[in-house]
C-alpha cells in the first residue's frame, strides 16, 4: 500500500526536528526506490509502482518549500 504524499499545509505545523526526520525517512525511501529502479533495468522488467518515487520527490520538495519560507521569516 503506498501512502500519500506530505502536503505543505500539513508540514508548516511541523516542528525543525521533525522536519528534519521526516527528511530523512524521505531520503532513505527515495534511495531505496532508485536501488529499485536500477535492479529492475538490469533485469529488464518494469519498475513497479513508479508513483512511490513522484510522491517522495513531491514531499521533499514541498520540506524544502516550507523550510525556505521559515528562512525568509
Amino acid at each position: 500500500i503506498v501512502g500519500r504524499q506530505w502536503s505543505v499545509t500539513e508540514l508548516r505545523r511541523k516542528s525543525y526536528e521533525d522536519l528534519h526526520r521526516l527528511w530523512y525517512v524521505l531520503y532513505k525511501e527515495k534511495n531505496m526506490l532508485l536501488t529499485e529502479q536500477q535492479l529492475s533495468r538490469r533485469r529488464q522488467l518494469i519498475f513497479p509502482q513508479p508513483e512511490r518515487f513522484k510522491k517522495v520527490q513531491k514531499s521533499m520538495g514541498s520540506i524544502r518549500q516550507v523550510l525556505g519560507e521559515r528562512k525568509r521569516e
